[in-house]
């Protein structure tokens, strides 16, 4: 079920780190938010339409799933650029975006797997960090190269800084030293521009109802919840098929990572889970960032992890195994080795050219 997702205020979204005011003065968000926040906010809103008891919490935890994250504008659909998407910086076309290319190993070494192919572009190209609509993205995963463009996050979103501090109530004045100030995000530029969370949800035999309210981000801000009843082209059935059927045909297809992932190997995904053998040939991935998380059930922080940050891409070719299986199998697992259910390494998957 698709759910989304329009907070009622400016929210917080942390970077994952304790932050206090004493402690360190700045809380510093990040945008978009990690899809851990949105199944916080969906196992809470369970609680509070089943009631809170050691039975709920055991059903939350076995049961509920986010496997999508995606955006919307309206009737518009979004989703995250791709890293092998880059903007050139001398196209006078303004959010044009051009394909990384795919070339030869700088240099050659005998690591094996460890080896892989260089993501190149030969113009001075630079990186974005924005969004796609459905149109760009359904012909991204095709390998249509021509007229993708890009939209800002800064065209939908605006950055609002919060100054506050502590109060001493006993003798009802501030508390020195524990000044702070914090990064919130408002969803909306303008009355036309702004920007709403849809939030793929699964939860066994369990439907949420159709609206309601959820507590969202760090200070659990209220957000309105509304079900989605379309959905965009490139999880449409027809589409996915279409794309299953050029992979097939070549033996070749890009991994595009719609939320952050967390892997054993640190940057890889591991393929020997879903039965097939495949080989990486390049990637365009960034840098790593930090999860946390409260764990509900034992009233605590989680353990702090590293994850791959969505929209990076690796490129495969497959060597052996069903091919067949394969999107169905990604599409509803995700590819993460920890925290799946919570929405980590949730993909899309496309083809791509040899000889782009």
């Amino acid at each position: 079920m698709l759910f989304e997702v329009s907070p009622l205020d400016n929210v917080y979204f942390g970077k994952g780190h304790p932050f206090s005011a004493g402690f360190e003065g700045i809380g510093s968000g990040i945008f978009p938010p990690a899809p851990s926040v949105f199944y916080g906010a969906f196992a809470t809103y369970y609680l509070s339409l089943n009631g809170i008891n050691p039975q709920n919490l055991e059903f939350v935890q076995k049961n509920l799933k986010i496997k999508g994250i995606y955006y919307k504008n309206g009737e518009a659909w979004y989703t995250l650029v791709p890293m092998d998407l880059v903007k050139n910086k001398e196209d006078k076309e303004e959010n044009k975006l051009e394909f990384l290319r795919v070339g030869k190993p700088l240099v050659e070494t005998d690591l094996g797997d460890g080896q892989i192919n260089l993501l190149y572009s030969p113009n001075k190209v630079e990186n974005v960090k924005g969004l796609i609509d459905d149109l760009a993205m359904s012909n991204y995963l095709k390998g249509i190269k021509e007229n993708i463009f890009f939209k800002p996050f800064n065209d939908f979103v605006t950055k609002e800084n919060k100054i506050g501090i502590k109060i001493d109530y006993d003798k009802r004045s501030s508390k020195k030293g524990y000044l702070y100030k914090t990064d919130y995000i408002k969803m909306a530029k303008d009355i036309k521009n702004s920007l709403e969370f849809v939030v793929d949800v699964e939860c066994k035999d369990f439907s949420f109802p159709d609206t309601g309210l959820v507590k969202l981000g760090g200070e659990g801000k209220a957000a309105k919840v509304s079900r989605v009843n379309d959905i965009p082209k490139f999880l449409e059935e027809k589409f996915t098929e279409e794309v299953k059927e050029i992979i097939t045909k070549t033996g070749k297809f890009k991994l595009i990572l719609v939320t952050p992932s967390i892997f054993q190997n640190g940057w890889k995904p591991d393929f020997s889970k879903l039965n097939i053998k495949v080989k990486l040939i390049a990637a365009a991935i960034g840098k790593p960032i930090s999860i946390g998380g409260w764990d509900m059930k034992n009233k605590r922080p989680k353990v702090m992890s590293k994850a791959v940050p969505a929209g990076s891409v690796y490129y495969y070719e497959i060597l052996e195994g069903p091919i067949d299986s394969l999107i169905e199998k990604i599409y509803e697992c995700g590819i993460s080795d920890a925290r799946a259910n919570e929405g980590f390494g949730r993909c899309l998957m496309g083809e791509y050219d040899w000889l782009n």
